[in-house]
């Protein structure tokens, strides 16, 4: 089965996850590097004009890929698309990058079932990291919490002018950009 296989190719085998970052970060196939493509990303892959190493984020994963994407086989997966169909999947994240890969001239596959069937099948050759699982978008929280902490410590500055020179405390609250910053990030 694809285990074995998985085991005796595994040198030269390079697995894609496409599934978005959070995803990937509370689990994913080990050794598997991460391809997350926002939106935007999406409708510039779709022209076609910038190579897919781009579209790795982490730095070791692109190095690696540079170096493999000649040689091994790439094995890309999502979430669980169960067949490949061009109409059906030739949109999503996944079909661009193997058309993408393919044009480029690699050797692609697809793997079926996606990392769902995987994971229920071969958990051991799976890397979950218990602590993102909790709260699957991990990644942007502390970003979110950045900006709460930003706009905060601006209040209290003003805060702390106003306790100084009251006169500049009704400029302050009578001032629409102030009151408004909060909920227009």
């Amino acid at each position: 089965g694809p285990g074995a296989q998985l085991r005796s190719c595994n040198a030269s085998l390079l697995l894609m996850d496409c599934r978005p970052h959070e995803l990937y970060e509370s689990s994913h196939i080990e050794a598997a590097i991460n391809v997350a493509i926002p939106g935007l990303m999406l409708r510039r892959l779709r022209k076609g004009n910038f190579p897919v190493k781009s579209l790795i984020s982490n730095q070791e994963d692109k190095e690696r890929f540079a170096e493999r994407c000649g040689s091994d086989t790439l094995l890309l997966y999502d979430e669980s698309t169960a067949e490949w169909n061009e109409n059906l999947n030739g949109g999503s994240v996944l079909g661009l990058l193997l058309r993408k890969l393919k044009d480029e001239g690699c050797k692609v596959f697809c793997l079926e079932g996606g990392f769902s069937k995987f994971q229920a099948e071969y958990p051991m050759h799976c890397e979950t990291n218990p602590d993102s699982s909790c709260c699957s978008s991990s990644p942007t929280v502390p970003v979110l919490g950045l900006g709460g902490l930003r706009i905060s410590s601006d209040s209290s500055d003003i805060e702390s002018d106003a306790d100084r020179d009251p006169n500049s405390a009704t400029e302050c609250e009578g001032s629409p950009l102030s009151n408004n910053q909060p909920s227009f990030p």
